[in-house]
């Protein structure tokens, strides 16, 4: 990814949440197959809550999974970060949505709580019969969920582009893993684990998977590990998969 898209990305993840900030830190993988990604999956760990119970309400820490534009105008995630006006500034919560440049253009208004152990699975893909864009995330209780008598769930949501302006029309061509932080948060979790990363790009090209993904972000020494990635092609499409991606720290 060149300095341009960099920092256009920076940019878009500053703008999408719903806490707009003035100071943004964020560290993010990028994968590019540079056409047109068709499904994109993966399941992420919940980490400890942060010990930092002091910070000033409008920091949060956040990470997600998320699909963007070539031109990173427009993003659709599914955010896991720890400010809610229902929950203490510390707890973690899942808010699926997708915005186009600074606009938030939707997602579900529902708190999902989790709780540190709890699994995350997260499934962008493109219906190509209707050209709609359908996130599906289930939620795998740990130990702590299950003390707290909370049930597994899953839920769904779907984007029409074609009610959308002209630009947000242009395909998603960068799958993207990152953690967020805004204010003076600080990344004080520990490590981010995502587990079974799997990208379909329509493309005969491989490279891009076998080459693995991309860092980015304002820190150029912050520290992650990746297993060895699989590659097959079939049918015109390429299929990644990496058994595992893990975040470890910001430096």
């Amino acid at each position: 990814m060149n300095s341009v898209l960099r920092t256009l990305s920076a940019l878009l993840l500053l703008f999408c949440l719903p806490l707009i900030s003035a100071r943004l830190a964020f560290y993010p993988l990028f994968f590019e197959p540079n056409a047109m990604i068709t499904r994109f999956e993966s399941t992420v760990s919940i980490p400890a809550n942060s010990p930092d119970r002091q910070s000033p309400d409008n920091d949060f820490q956040g990470f997600w999974p998320g699909l963007e534009t070539a031109d990173a105008d427009f993003v659709f995630q599914n955010v896991i970060w720890n400010w809610n006006p229902t929950l203490t500034p510390e707890e973690w919560s899942l808010h699926p949505m997708y915005c186009f440049n600074i606009r938030p253009m939707g997602g579900t208004d529902n708190v999902f709580r989790l709780y540190p152990g709890d699994e995350v699975k997260s499934v962008f893909a493109i219906d190509n019969s209707t050209g709609k864009w359908h996130d599906n995330w289930s939620v795998a209780r740990c130990q702590q969920g299950h003390v707290a008598n909370q049930a597994p769930f899953s839920g769904n949501m779907t984007f029409d582009p074609s009610i959308a302006t002209v630009p947000d029309r242009v395909p998603y061509t960068m799958a993207v893993l990152t953690i967020e932080l805004q204010e003076e948060a600080t990344w004080d979790f520990g490590s981010v684990t995502f587990t079974d990363i799997t990208i379909e790009a329509a493309t005969s090209d491989t490279l891009w998977c076998t080459n693995g993904p991309y860092p980015g972000g304002d820190s150029p020494s912050w520290k992650w590990a990746k297993s060895r990635g699989n590659v097959s092609v079939s049918g015109g499409k390429t299929t990644c998969y990496y058994s595992k991606i893990v975040l470890v720290s910001p430096n």
